[in-house]
């Protein structure tokens, strides 16, 4: 493992935040970028910036090892904020000669998305959605394979955060807990792909301390936890201490919304990763990354409930929270 300076653009997101304990737990030098510049974690340098601005993202990269992109913005937004996000990116990386490590997801897969997928698997998509990660994975990979820049894609399923962020889970699955009610979006024996955010923060970190010894462009799966919907439910039950009813997701509240709300119709478009069976697979990742212990199931479940919990294990009373990326993530 080779530690550095890392320089993380969007430090005060979801990734963001974990990924700047992670590489500091590893003993790296973390800068982290956000536009209030005060991203609040020990042993962390803060800078001030638009990391959506190539020059001032150039100008903190100066002398990082790594670039993390951590940076993300509400579906809707996605057509103009992914290629402005990665011309900076790139500019960043070839001025610096750092690093940039990408957080991918399975969009790219498409609906046939296989089961397991590994990381060698085509991209299909068949989302507008899809088509944009995907090209934005392309255009890593071509300026890599050119020779301009050095490129780590990490992608994850699903996130179970440590803290109420917006996630499917925590937004929505967990919002009716005070009342017994588990929320689910899908059949409850389909396999969906999640990362638990913790973990997907310290391999990234792992990965990133292997740069020399990879590829110029490396992609990488990041295995998780597949689990149906029952098993969640019952990991949650479990961590909750208490039986749970099931509510299904209303969908027909976003087919009705859709024609006026733009985040309906894009939630509506990503529907099929609920019906359609999918896990990533990576074997690579145990060999290169023999010291890292993936969390448990069980274990990650919990920690990602616990902020709906009060003392005694009881489940505190919460307002459910807006659809999963209806508000921009701070960057």
């Amino acid at each position: 493992m080779t530690p550095g300076c890392v320089l993380i653009a969007g430090a005060r997101g979801r990734f963001g935040r974990h990924a700047a304990a992670a590489f500091a737990e590893a003993g790296w030098t973390v800068r982290a970028m956000s536009r209030s510049g005060a991203p609040g974690f020990e042993n962390v340098e803060p800078v001030r910036g638009d990391a959506l601005d190539p020059d001032q993202l150039s100008r903190a990269a100066e002398g990082a090892d790594v670039i993390v992109n951590a940076l993300n913005a509400p579906y809707p937004d996605w057509p103009k904020a992914l290629p402005k996000t990665t011309r900076a990116l790139l500019a960043a990386a070839r001025a610096s000669g750092a690093t940039l490590l990408h957080p991918g997801n399975v969009y790219g897969y498409g609906t046939a998305i296989a089961l397991p997928t590994p990381p060698d698997t085509p991209y299909r998509p068949d989302t507008r959605k899809g088509r944009l990660r995907a090209q934005q994975e392309m255009t890593l990979r071509a300026a890599a394979e050119a020779g301009e820049i050095r490129c780590i894609v990490l992608r994850g399923g699903d996130f179970l955060d440590t803290e109420i962020a917006g996630n499917w889970y925590d937004a929505h699955m967990t919002a009716g807990l005070a009342q017994g009610r588990f929320t689910y979006p899908g059949p409850l024996d389909r396999l969906h792909a999640w990362s638990f955010l913790p973990d997907f923060a310290a391999v990234a970190a792992g990965l990133a301390g292997l740069r020399d010894a990879l590829p110029a462009f490396a992609a990488f799966n990041h295995p998780g936890h597949a689990l149906t919907g029952a098993e969640l439910m019952a990991l949650t039950a479990k961590a909750a201490g208490r039986p749970l009813r099931l509510r299904a997701f209303p969908w027909w509240a976003l087919r009705l919304a859709a024609p006026v709300w733009p985040m309906g119709r894009e939630l509506l478009e990503m529907r099929y990763l609920w019906t359609t069976p999918h896990r990533l697979a990576d074997p690579r990742l145990a060999a290169l990354l023999p010291g890292h212990a993936p969390t448990p199931a069980e274990q990650a479940v919990a920690a990602a409930l616990a902020p709906r919990l009060g003392g005694g294990g009881s489940v505190a009373a919460r307002a459910p929270l807006p659809v999963p990326g209806a508000r921009a993530r701070p960057a």
